[in-house]
């Protein structure tokens, strides 16, 4: 991408932007119907939800409440008018949207947290994310809520799918045609989606692509600095300044009795130790890139790694309470400093 498009304008209106979609071509992407609907910087946006109480069995509570407001932001009330003092705007996909409580999600921990350090003043912690969101959108975040006017952007990445959900994305805007897949494992990837969707969906789908098509690998991570350099561009050029706070994939962390999640996925792909340690690898290379264009990260690879438990849902793998707990805790210092006195 970065070849293709070096420093697009910034556009006033979503048809002007390079990365623009109509909803015929954003729906061969994204899902729309009960959950979602077609927002033209965002491509699909949550539809709003009053206090859905979704099961989940390894909550405490036996299940999460779960709002979004007329935005599509997971919040329980809509944007303040006149807006608050201080605003962050956060960027992510489900594992930042949340699969808990509404009290429990990072930015309304974050927020909290900060509100009792800046005695006096309003905050926003404005929380954007979506199931589906990658690095493109995330960019798109930014010209959906820049009227929010921010002056901390966060953008959370997930290793285990944000480069994998990159890649269609890349090849649609680049025009590049979709690489040669070895025969039979299309039908073998689609086979464990049916039997294991959580599974591969969190991780072991991006293991398998960089497996598959390891030059896609390098070109995903390219394209994915390059959006985070748009971002810092577009957050720069409205006064705010970019966080990139990063998740690990659940399979590059030690779990109990040294068993992965999946292990019955990973020896039906034989999945070799080169495999796991490409995507390893893969992070690392994100991850030097951005920090080499001077973009702040908040990597969460030790602080998991540290957890006696990765911090995600056994069930499905999204970040558990935990997990946001430890998110929110890293991001705290880093955006309270950058947040205005």
């Amino acid at each position: 991408m970065s070849v293709v498009f070096g420093e697009p304008p910034m556009p006033v209106r979503p048809e002007d932007w390079v990365f623009h979609l109509d909803p015929e071509v954003a729906g061969v992407f994204f899902g729309f119907g009960e959950f979602a609907h077609y927002d033209p910087w965002l491509y699909a946006r949550p539809n709003p939800m009053h206090d859905r109480m979704m099961p989940w069995p390894e909550h405490p509570a036996g299940q999460v409440r779960m709002n979004v407001n007329a935005q599509g932001c997971r919040e329980d009330h809509e944007l303040s008018d006149p807006p608050r003092d201080l605003r962050v705007l956060v960027a992510g996909d489900s594992h930042t949207f949340g699969v808990c409580d509404d009290t429990e999600v990072l930015t309304q921990r974050l927020e909290d947290e900060l509100a009792a350090r800046r005695e006096g003043r309003s905050i926003e912690v404005l929380n954007s994310a979506a199931g589906g969101y990658s690095f493109v959108n995330y960019l798109g975040t930014w010209f959906r809520f820049r009227e929010f006017r921010p002056q901390v952007f966060v953008v959370v990445a997930f290793a285990g799918n944000d480069f994998a959900e990159l890649l269609g994305l890349s090849l649609h805007f680049t025009g590049y045609p979709f690489p040669h897949e070895e025969s039979g494992r299309g039908l073998l990837r689609d086979a464990a989606f049916k039997r294991k969707p959580a599974i591969m969906g969190q991780g072991l789908n991006s293991i398998e692509i960089a497996r598959q098509w390891p030059e896609e690998r390098e070109n995903t991570v390219r394209d994915a600095v390059y959006l985070c350099r748009e971002m810092q561009r577009c957050a720069r050029n409205g006064g705010a300044k970019l966080v990139v706070a990063f998740l690990p994939t659940p399979f590059l962390l030690k779990w109990p009795d040294g068993k992965l999640p999946g292990d019955e996925v990973i020896e039906g792909f034989e999945l070799q130790p080169e495999d796991f340690q490409r995507e390893a690898d893969q992070c690392a290379s994100f991850l030097a890139g951005v920090r080499a264009a001077g973009i702040e990260v908040v990597d969460l690879t030790p602080t998991f790694a540290a957890e006696p438990v990765p911090p995600y849902w056994l069930h499905d793998l999204h970040l558990s309470t935990r997990g946001h707990e430890l998110v929110a805790e890293a991001l705290l210092p880093v955006v309270e400093r950058l947040l205005p006195r």
